[in-house]
């Protein structure tokens, strides 16, 4: 054994009040999406880390800004677990070394509002007039 513990909590084994609060006591917090989506993500990888988690996260972040965030351990179907071993030694590094950066750079931020708030008045511009 590697001497690694392991808790489970969810609404079907053992149902949490304050998620945030939780996994502030964990280093890695294992968030699966119910669904493998381009676009579809949910609350549990913010959740585990603005908590202070390193994320091991299943699901797709194909074009998300936060998408290659050093701290977001991404794992894969048939991936090694020599793979998954190296890739969380690597965040567990850069937590140690840089503590924890933005989900996103300011830049990327900004850019992904301006070309949102562009889709955003090119859509709706069919449906009205002062724009």
């Amino acid at each position: 054994m590697l001497g690694i513990t392991c808790d489970k909590y969810g609404s079907h084994s053992r149902p949490v009040e304050d998620k945030n609060s939780l996994c502030s006591n964990y280093l890695y917090a294992f968030c699966p999406e119910n669904s493998y989506f381009p676009g579809y993500v949910t609350e549990k990888l913010v959740q585990a880390y603005m908590s202070g988690c390193i994320p091991i996260y299943w699901g797709c972040l194909n074009g998300q800004p936060f998408a290659d965030h050093p701290l977001i351990v991404m794992v894969y179907p048939g991936m090694s677990p020599s793979l998954v071993a190296r890739k969380l030694r690597t965040a567990t590094n850069y937590l140690i070394e840089h503590g924890y950066p933005c989900l996103a750079e300011e830049s990327r931020i900004i850019e992904g509002f301006n070309s949102t708030v562009r889709f955003l008045r090119d859509e709706l511009s069919s449906f009205c007039l002062d724009l």
